[in-house]
């Protein structure tokens, strides 16, 4: 079984990937970067989906807090500010089309893991 934690204060991005994975994958979500920092300090997850403009803390800053103690798990940040690569992050824009979301969610977790 797969975990996700998917920080967004939006719900749409969820029920979105949601429909894209396989019913066993498990997820947390959190509304905010704070709230997605201490999630990931309480749990273990596969791979981390975040937004990255958010009240609170943004995704860029959550990363940073997150590289600080992790540097192997990796990271999907949706931006509306167009699309960049950083060292195991993957950077989508998020107008982009869904099928290079579920490409690249398929590329880190298995292609098992998608429907």
């Amino acid at each position: 079984m797969k975990k996700i934690l998917l920080v967004d204060d939006e719900i749409d991005l969820l029920r979105i990937i949601k429909k894209m994975v396989d019913d066993d994958v498990v997820f947390d979500r959190a509304c905010n970067g704070r709230e997605g920092l201490d999630l990931f300090h309480q749990n273990k997850y596969d791979l981390i989906i975040t937004d990255y403009e958010m009240p609170v803390l943004n995704g860029l800053e959550m990363i940073m807090g997150i590289r600080k103690t992790d540097y192997s798990i990796p990271i999907i940040l949706v931006s509306g500010k167009g699309a960049l690569i950083l060292n195991n992050i993957s950077v989508i824009e998020k107008s982009a089309d869904l099928k290079k979301l579920k490409k690249t969610i398929s590329d880190l977790l298995g292609p098992e893991m998608i429907r």
